[in-house]
């Protein structure tokens, strides 16, 4: 697991991935504690007292979650429906994505005490332990991995149709060959998307074992995550910074261009899937808070 997803864990971020295998938004609130601690211990060998620690901490914060937080994410999802019903400007994608990000940070806020607390009191043999898992992790991510780049490509095509589906339903083949052609011209330009990653992924790693090895205290611990949380970036790393705004101006872009090729029957497929998530949500929140 890259450091980015270890810091997801920690920030209970698995969210959305835990969401889609439940049959509800309630068995995910029901399990996803037992989940991220499980998923805590298989990188970080926890003691019997940190899991103890650990799920009484996270069903405090995901009762927080269902509780508060609910609420707000079907009032952006309402503003969704309305904005994105005849279509987005690029304004609108900027808007939403900072709503996104302050939905993020909310989180992240909240649990920024328990986070630093836990890396301050690993103990050496977890970071070791954390260290192996990484390495045996990227070895089956590159030993799974297609051989070719355009074998790469195609399998993150037929990924990319698959949620574009789910979300707009049918296309036609003329709206296939479209976002086909889009797909390639977002690849062909770029270094091999997947080789990139993996490289970019080992240098986080690496920079984020390095940084517990020095046994930082718990201000530079907070001040690291803060960083980290507000730019997925190492603190320091300029580069790493102006990547990450250079991918987040070109995704917008990409999203726009799907969206003018979308049909009003397709946006409206779209408008109705995102209120099936109101409804989820809404059955999850408490009734006292109805």
């Amino acid at each position: 697991m890259p450091v980015r997803e270890v810091n997801k864990l920690l920030i209970i971020f698995p969210f959305v991935v835990f969401l889609n295998s439940c049959s509800s938004v309630d068995m995910f609130y029901d399990f996803a504690p037992t989940y991220t601690k499980w998923q805590l211990d298989s990188y970080f060998d926890l003691t019997d007292e940190q899991k103890e620690w650990i799920e009484v901490r996270l069903e405090q914060h995901f009762n927080w979650h269902r509780e508060v937080e609910l609420e707000r994410y079907i009032t952006f999802l309402r503003e969704v429906q309305i904005r994105g019903g005849d279509g987005l400007t690029l304004q609108e994608i900027k808007e939403g994505n900072q709503r996104i990000n302050d939905l993020f940070f909310k989180i992240t806020d909240r649990l920024m005490d328990d986070t630093t607390d836990f890396l301050y009191n690993l103990e050496p043999r977890q970071i070791t332990f954390l260290e192996e898992e990484l390495t045996d992790s990227n070895r089956e991510r590159e030993e799974s991995r297609s051989e070719s780049r355009e074998e790469r490509i195609d399998e993150r095509f037929e990924e990319f149709m698959e949620s574009m589906e789910e979300w707009f339903g049918d296309f036609n083949e003329q709206q296939v060959s479209q976002l086909k052609d889009m797909h390639q011209g977002w690849n062909e330009k770029r270094t091999d998307p997947s080789q990139d990653w993996d490289q970019r992924r080992k240098l986080r790693q690496q920079a984020f074992l390095n940084f517990l090895k020095s046994n930082p205290p718990q201000d530079e611990i907070r001040s690291w995550l803060t960083h980290w949380y507000r730019n997925w970036s190492i603190p320091g790393d300029l580069e790493a910074e102006r990547r990450r705004k250079a991918r987040i101006e070109r995704n917008m872009q990409r999203i726009l261009q799907v969206d003018s090729i979308l049909t009003e029957v397709q946006r409206k497929h779209a408008v109705d899937q995102i209120e099936v998530w109101i409804k989820r949500f809404q059955a999850a929140i408490p009734k006292t808070r109805v």
